[in-house]
C-alpha cells in the first residue's frame, strides 16, 4: 500500500516540531496515541500524523541498519489504530546512502528540511498485527485412503489474498483468504497462511511475514533511489503444502515536493513449494 503527497498543504497548519527530549523520546513510550485530537500542540502529516511538544533541534544521523524496537533516537508513539511507531524527528536528517530497517514497529522519519534517502529496505514484520486475519491455514487430510495437504492463503491487506491450492488428492482445501484487512493509517502488512502438513501433530508451515511500514514526512523535498516494503515468501517443506506469501507493507511519503525517479515497491511474497520440495516462496 503506497501513498504519496507533494504539496505544502499536507504538512498541516502547525510549524514542524518535535519533542526536544533526549534520544529515546519523552518517556511516554506507547501510552500516547497520535492523530486527530492529540493534545500535543505541534502536529504534522495528514495520512500519517504525529504530534510533539516542542520544535526539534537535533541533527540526526541514522545507522546503516536500524531496529525499530531498540533504536535510541526513537520517540515511541501509537498510531490511531494502535500500530506501534518508532518516530525519529530531526531538524535535519543526514542523507542516507542505504538504510536497512528491521523490527516490529512502523518507522516514521520527519525532517524540517529536505530528506535524501538513497535506498531504504524495510524487512518484513515479525508476527501478525491485530488487523490481520488469522484463519488462512491450509488443511491436511488423511482418511479414506486419501492423503493431501492444502497450501496457505496469501495474506490480505488492502485487497484480499489468493486462496491456497488444494492438496494432491483434491480433498484437502487450501486456506481461504480473508476478504479484506485494510488500513487507512500507518499499519504493518499481514502474513500469509500456513501450509497444511501431514506430519503427526505438526503445525502448519509458516506463511511469509507481511511487509513493514514506513512514513517519510519532510518540509522540503524528498529525494531517493528506491524504497522497498515487500512481504516475505511462505515456507516450503517436504510432505507438506507451502505457506502463503505475506502482503506488501505500507509506505507513505508526504513532502513539499517529491523528486522524480524514486522506485517504490510494496510487493507480496510468493507461496512456498510443497510436496517433495522445500523451497521457500
Amino acid at each position: 500500500m503506497v501513498a504519496l503527497a507533494g504539496c505544502n498543504s499536507i504538512l498541516g497548519i502547525h510549524a514542524f516540531s518535535a519533542d526536544a527530549a533526549a534520544p529515546g523520546g519523552d518517556g511516554t513510550a506507547d501510552a500516547v496515541v497520535d492523530g486527530p485530537g492529540s493534545a500535543r500542540p505541534f502536529c504534522y502529516g495528514t495520512r500519517v500524523e504525529v504530534c510533539f511538544d516542542v520544535e526539534p533541534t537535533r541533527d540526526i544521523a541514522l545507522p546503516a541498519t536500524l531496529d525499530t524496537d531498540s533504536e535510541a533516537t526513537c520517540v515511541l508513539r501509537l498510531a490511531a489504530d494502535g500500530t506501534p511507531m518508532c518516530v525519529i524527528p530531526g531538524a535535519t536528517i543526514a542523507p542516507l546512502s542505504q538504510l536497512h530497517v528491521t523490527g516490529s514497529r512502523a518507522l516514521v522519519l520527519v525532517s524540517l528540511h529536505d530528506l535524501t534517502v538513497g535506498t531504504i529496505d524495510v524487512a518484513p514484520a515479525p508476527g501478525s498485527a491485530a488487523h490481520c486475519a488469522t484463519d488462512l491455514d491450509g488443511l491436511a487430510l488423511q482418511q479414506g485412503g486419501h492423503v493431501g495437504a492444502g497450501g496457505g492463503a496469501g495474506g490480505s491487506f488492502g485487497s484480499p489474498g489468493a486462496r491456497g491450492g488444494t492438496g494432491a488428492s483434491g480433498d484437502a482445501l487450501g486456506g481461504a483468504p480473508h476478504p479484506l484487512a485494510a488500513s487507512t493509517t500507518l499499519a504493518l502488512g499481514c502474513p500469509g497462511g500456513g501450509g497444511g502438513t501431514l506430519a503427526a501433530a505438526a503445525p502448519p508451515l509458516a506463511g511469509g511475514g507481511g511487509g513493514g511500514a514506513l512514513a517519510l514526512i519532510a518540509v522540503g523535498t524528498v529525494t531517493g533511489l528506491a524504497i522497498t516494503v515487500n512481504g516475505a515468501g511462505g515456507a516450503g517443506g517436504a510432505n507438506a503444502a507451502g505457506g502463503g506469501g505475506g502482503t506488501g507493507g505500507f509506505l507513505s511519503i508526504e513532502a513539499a515536493a517529491i523528486s522524480d525517479g524514486i522506485t517504490l515497491r510494496a510487493l507480496g511474497g510468493g507461496g512456498g513449494a510443497g510436496g517433495t520440495q522445500a523451497s521457500p516462496g
